[in-house]
């Protein structure tokens, strides 16, 4: 009985951590602040004297998430943040740090924009994903909220970095959460996760008679305590100044420009093969049979090629298709019907020889002039992240597995 108690505690403790761990209201007033038996969603309290707070958030993280918490937590350079808004594009920041309206007491930063993505700042693991039912709901009071089945975040998404801190994405777009978000699920900086909303308490007027659409951006090391987001991108050119210490300000306009948009064709109508989030293009030295494959900036006659269903070839110009000849380099010979010259797309982003099983890999990264060669395929390397002319997939929402979370 005790056993089950304790298991009934702890799920309970985990329902008040991820859904009520904060009263995010963005409107325009000072709000009440609920008090002790005041939690808009429940009112269950522990009083177990054998388990504190700090040790069932312990146990929470060792049971649910074993990959993360029972091995030692590393830091590094590339577990730095980027705004949360999905690139190219901006936002106006009506409010930040300890701001007038109702950030007084909370690091947080509300960005505002129409039409805006919401992207991962930070790798981590979803613990929170509540979408649909109260949570699309818009409401403009805390009597509102409280009564209505509106509650102060609406729908939103909560994501744990390996440091322990957890950033949380409030007020979302109803029926925009996208698929493969869910509790559990490791995501990359940069997955996109929903889009921009005024659900919960939002107000986009003094009055607060509509709703406000922004994204609610702040970053907890526990219930209650927000801690300082330095974001990368203050450091780029467009918005260099215009951030105190990588926090962007209030009545500022910050620009993404980190999250790589899927690249359009140069000129909508050729076909070439793109290296992910670039404008480089697989290209032959010449239009002659056995040619090498570089990555070029130039695209021309010899970058033009097509992945034919039907043949299952990639066949470019002067007939001449993309093939394994078993040699260092990828090269470009006169096309036949060899097994060297099938290819298939793999993992969403690889291109994969049907013979071999090795995938085409820019081997020196996005460097232009870089040979192509071909490797042992893998999720994980991002010189093997290709797109033809005719996809739209952005390289952000690459496939992940939870090896890559610990990858620095």
């Amino acid at each position: 009985m005790k056993i089950l108690q304790s298991i009934l505690a702890v799920s309970m403790l985990f329902i008040q951590l991820t859904v009520g761990v904060t009263a995010s209201d963005d409107h325009h007033e000072i709000e009440h602040i609920p008090g002790e038996g005041e939690h808009v969603e429940h009112h269950d309290h522990f009083d177990d004297a054998n388990l504190n707070p700090s040790q069932r958030i312990d146990l929470l993280k060792t049971e649910l998430y074993p990959e993360l918490y029972t091995r030692p937590i590393s830091q590094s350079l590339t577990d730095s943040y980027k705004l949360p808004f999905a690139a190219p594009s901006y936002s106006y920041v009506t409010q930040s740090y300890f701001g007038p309206y109702s950030h007084q007491s909370t690091r947080a930063i509300d960005f505002f924009g129409n039409n805006l993505e919401v992207a991962v700042a930070r790798k981590g693991v979803v613990i929170t994903a509540n979408f649909g039912g109260k949570w699309n709901n818009w409401c403009n009071s805390y009597q509102n909220c409280y009564n209505q089945g509106g509650i102060w975040n609406g729908n939103h998404v909560l994501v744990q970095h390996n440091d322990g801190t957890y950033a949380m994405y409030l007020h979302m777009k109803a029926n925009s959460l996208r698929p493969g978000i869910t509790v559990g699920a490791p995501v990359r900086q940069g997955t996109i996760l929903g889009d921009f909303g005024g659900t919960g308490y939002t107000c986009g007027n003094a009055a607060c008679t509509i709703p406000g659409v922004h994204l609610h951006f702040q970053n907890n090391q526990s219930p209650g305590v927000t801690v300082v987001t330095p974001f990368d991108d203050c450091n780029e050119a467009i918005n260099l100044g215009d951030c105190v210490n990588g926090v962007p300000q209030q009545g500022v306009t910050y620009t993404s420009i980190n999250y790589p948009p899927s690249v359009q064709s140069y000129d909508g109508q050729q076909n070439s093969i793109y290296l992910y989030g670039t404008q480089k293009v697989l290209k032959a030295d010449r239009a002659v049979d056995h040619s090498n494959l570089r990555l070029s900036d130039n695209p021309g006659s010899t970058s033009l090629w097509t992945l034919n269903p039907e043949t299952q070839r990639i066949e470019g110009n002067s007939n001449l298709c993309l093939t394994d000849t078993g040699s260092l380099f990828l090269k470009a010979k006169i096309c036949s019907n060899s097994l060297t010259q099938r290819w298939e797309k793999t993992f969403t982003f690889n291109i994969k020889n049907s013979n071999t099983g090795k995938c085409i890999v820019s081997q020196s990264g996005n460097v232009t002039g870089s040979h192509i060669h071909l490797k042992t395929c893998t999720q994980s390397d991002p010189g093997q992240y290709f797109r033809l002319s005719n996809e739209t997939y952005p390289v952000l929402n690459a496939p992940i597995n939870l090896s890559d979370y610990d990858s620095n």
